[in-house]
């Protein structure tokens, strides 16, 4: 990847932490704990220790197949708290996965999988990409997403090692995370912008729904896919042969 040419781009304009030595983080997601509202009418799980609380909470659960998001969310059920995470207390993780595992019905892979699980009902609780949840609420699916304990990632633009246009590639990616393109592409598809001044317009009821909105980010662990600490190749191929065993 080309390194940021910063004769173009205007970082001070950003968010802190979106911008990479080599590219520019244009939208933030949310991976976030959801649930079927019509399955829990005394309320809903809030927590991370509630989704692994299975007699309070009863019901199908489905996972992310992804090691990551996995073991972060079972430090925080057994009581890490989210800015103590990392470094990943890995067998401590696996111990805790131990205790929901039987209760997962579907390790998803893909969003539109996780929708229908959540959609058809064939499971009540799950973890989920937040805009995928929010796509629900708007068909007018009883889908509630809880925020709390949530993790923050972005998505990146980058410009290819030794593009010919790499100028006109950076001057492209300068106007992709203007306020304006910003608020277009999160009213369209709810992950957060990157630019700050773009929540100037976007509504409150959608800004409510972003991750990188205030209420949303506050306490929430939003570097922990760069942080030192995070699962290693070898962690990887472990939560891999624990799934199949």
């Amino acid at each position: 990847m080309e390194p940021v040419d910063w004769t173009v781009v205007q970082k001070e304009k950003l968010f802190p932490n979106a911008v990479y030595a080599n590219g520019l983080a244009y939208c933030a997601l949310g991976t976030n704990l959801a649930y079927r509202k019509d399955k829990f009418p005394q309320g809903g799980p809030k927590t991370w220790a509630d989704f692994w609380d299975v007699k309070k909470f009863p019901g199908n659960r489905s996972m992310l197949n992804n090691a990551v998001r996995t073991v972060q969310f079972a430090l925080v059920a057994d009581g890490v708290p989210v800015d103590k995470v990392f470094p990943l207390d890995v067998d401590r993780a696996f111990r805790k996965l131990d205790q929901i595992k039987p209760h997962v019905k579907v390790w998803w892979t893909q969003g539109n999988q996780s929708q229908q699980l959540l959609r058809d009902g064939e499971v009540d609780l799950i973890v989920m990409w937040n805009a995928r949840a929010s796509e629900l609420q708007q068909q007018g699916h009883p889908v509630e997403l809880v925020w709390h304990g949530a993790t923050i990632t972005t998505t990146m633009w980058g410009v290819a090692k030794g593009a010919p246009n790499r100028k006109l590639a950076w001057e492209f990616l300068q106007f992709a995370v203007q306020p304006k393109p910003q608020a277009d592409f999160a009213n369209k598809l709810y992950y957060g912008p990157t630019n700050p001044e773009a929540f100037k317009h976007i509504s409150a009821e959608v800004s409510r729904q972003l991750p990188t909105y205030p209420e949303n980010v506050e306490g929430r662990d939003q570097t922990g896919h760069r942080r030192r600490g995070g699962p290693d190749r070898q962690d990887q191929e472990r939560f891999t042969q624990w799934l199949a065993s």
